[in-house]
């Protein structure tokens, strides 16, 4: 099916754009949600008439998302959770609990799909959240989960004095920790062979 983009869609196209997806995409999520129209002769003619007025207004979104990412640039959300002894909580931080603090922080509206969160949060510790406040404007939050007021600015100071491992040390120790399984599980084989 190809529809014409009324509305920037992330990883599909910009306003104005005709694209082709899927009949059951179209059908059932881009067409009722008015992100798209169907790609007809007449729609294509109307399109070109108010696509200027389209991009103006999609232009001015965007001007508006930049407003409240530099509004909440450098901030943080402090969530206060009940956890066990090795940081797992009970419960869960969702992207719908980010969103709503997000909204208080912002003072805009949003909801759990402004939040790009594969899963909820279930331990505690500092997170980088992506939130998508238009299309084209994307930015990450710092996300703080703890169990006191206390233990989250200890835990964010250390962040900011740069205390948090890199992303290459992690994976140093994670394949030193695999090494080391591999390792026994030779071991286990042998002495199972004898």
């Amino acid at each position: 099916m190809q529809v014409i983009l009324v509305k920037p869609v992330r990883k599909l196209g910009k306003v104005g754009n005709t694209v082709t997806v899927a009949d059951g995409f179209g059908r059932n999520y881009l067409i009722p949600q008015e992100f798209a129209i169907r790609a007809t002769k007449e729609n294509i003619a109307k399109f070109s008439s108010l696509q200027k007025d389209m991009e103006a207004k999609n232009a001015e979104n965007k001007v508006d998302a930049e407003k409240v990412v530099a509004a909440i640039k450098s901030k943080h959300i402090t969530f206060i959770t009940q956890s066990a002894a090795d940081g797992r909580l009970f419960g869960s931080v969702s992207a719908k609990a980010i969103a709503a603090e997000l909204s208080k922080l912002a003072n805009v509206p949003l909801n759990y799909t402004n939040v790009l969160l594969d899963t909820p949060i279930k331990f505690n510790g500092i997170f980088d959240v992506q939130v998508i406040l238009h299309p084209e404007v994307i930015t990450t939050i710092l996300v703080v989960v703890a169990k006191t007021d206390t233990e989250a600015q200890d835990a964010l100071r250390e962040y900011k004095e740069g205390g948090k491992k890199d992303a290459q040390q992690k994976e140093d120790e994670l394949s030193a920790m695999e090494a080391e399984n591999s390792k026994q599980k030779e071991v286990t084989e042998e002495e199972d062979a004898n």
